[in-house]
């Protein structure tokens, strides 16, 4: 247990409601946590420039002296000094209330700034310039005491979420995952039920039976088709439960419940989608080509993205090597068997591709932004913007 101990050294009395507020961190260690103080103003320096025969002030009861370009030795800008100097600069201090941060603030709200150990407000006491903070009011003396504390500009952006749906052939789809299209069981779904009860049904899409569309649901992992929807009793019922080799199984109150019907599942170019070909095996060729070009990238990356499958089995990278990306040929290092069929065993040479979804950098497939701060298609797609 930690015991916070009031110590009242700001002549601060505290009274029967009065709320004290405290803050405190836990983990810091991706904060990036700085901390700054400043005791005393700041200064910055000024110049005074004489120039060849300017007049030099005379002290009083002395004449004026003008100062010449030949040496004398005397001192500088003195008054009442003889003539003889080079023009000369001499320089000073101006005190000013500007504390540089050593680091570019990016959003000032982040940070947490005191006078003496009383909390400034961005705006009002202070603004930021750059990396530097400026106090609003006169330069502070000597013995004022400004505490900075900085945190990382690298924030976590709000979640984005989705999910990628894979069938009983392996099929795969990706999804949206929104609020506005996300809701929960209101009541117990038994595995013999034929109604689903959420809290909130417009989160669900109406079917459309006449173009043979279902509305399609998720429950804990089991994908559930429905024909009728409810708005006044809130559910949707006449279901085809456990499809696309999901378990049927009960679920209980609170259950999520996840839309994924067609207004969720993404377009078809974020979607991976196979290229391949498909061949007979005749015990003897041992060549294989599929239709691609990927000489814009490496034999090393070829081999990372190749799939060849024989009879249905995923062959081992040992098993075969690629002796051209453009296109992409398969030398087995043994031809595949024929089989025990007359029409010999399946080989199929495939690669998956899919559409980054990111703002695309210089020669990169991402400038380096989450994707919740990019503006591409996908991005407002996933967040739910269309």
């Amino acid at each position: 247990n930690s015991t916070l101990q009031w110590r009242n050294g700001f002549g601060l009395d505290i009274v029967t409601g009065d709320v004290i507020a405290v803050t405190s961190w836990n983990s810091t260690d991706q904060q990036d946590i700085l901390t700054k103080v400043f005791v005393g103003p700041t200064g910055e320096p000024a110049e005074i420039v004489e120039k060849f025969d300017q007049d030099v002030p005379s002290l009083p009861g002395l004449p004026a002296i003008v100062a010449f370009d030949t040496p004398g030795g005397f001192p500088v800008g003195v008054p009442g000094t003889p003539p003889g100097q080079f023009d000369f600069s001499e320089g000073t201090v101006i005190t000013v209330n500007n504390f540089d941060l050593g680091r570019i603030i990016i959003d000032p709200t982040r940070l947490w700034v005191t006078r003496n150990g009383f909390r400034l407000v961005l705006g009002q006491d202070f603004t930021i310039s750059g990396q530097e903070l400026i106090l609003a009011s006169g330069p502070i003396s000597a013995v004022d005491t400004i505490v900075v504390t900085m945190f990382t500009n690298n924030l976590v952006p709000n979640a984005l979420a989705f999910r990628i749906f894979q069938d009983m052939r392996g099929v795969q789809a990706t999804y949206r995952i929104t609020d506005t299209t996300t809701t929960e069981l209101t009541e117990p779904l038994l595995s013999v039920d034929d109604v689903v009860h959420v809290r909130t049904v417009t989160a669900l899409s109406v079917p459309d039976l006449a173009n043979n569309i279902f509305g399609v649901i998720t429950v804990n992992g089991e994908r559930i088709l429905y024909r009728n929807i409810d708005f006044v009793n809130n559910t949707v019922s006449s279901l085809l439960r456990g499809t696309a080799g999901t378990a049927i199984t009960d679920h209980t109150v609170g259950s999520i419940v996840y839309n994924i019907s067609r207004i969720n599942l993404a377009p078809v170019e974020y979607q991976d989608r196979l290229v391949s070909s498909t061949y007979l095996s005749d015990g003897v060729t041992t060549e294989f080509v599929l239709d691609i070009d990927l000489s814009e990238y490496s034999f090393e990356f070829a081999e990372s993205v190749v799939e060849v499958y024989v009879g249905g089995i995923l062959q081992p990278k040992t098993a075969y090597h690629i002796i051209d990306i453009d296109p992409v040929t398969v030398d087995f290092r043994q031809a595949p068997p024929k089989g025990p069929l007359d029409g010999g065993l399946e080989v199929v040479i495939f690669v998956r591709q899919g559409l980054s979804w990111y703002q695309p950098g210089v020669n990169t497939a991402s400038d380096g932004r989450p994707l919740q701060e990019t503006n591409t298609v996908a991005a407002r797609f996933f967040r739910g913007d269309y």
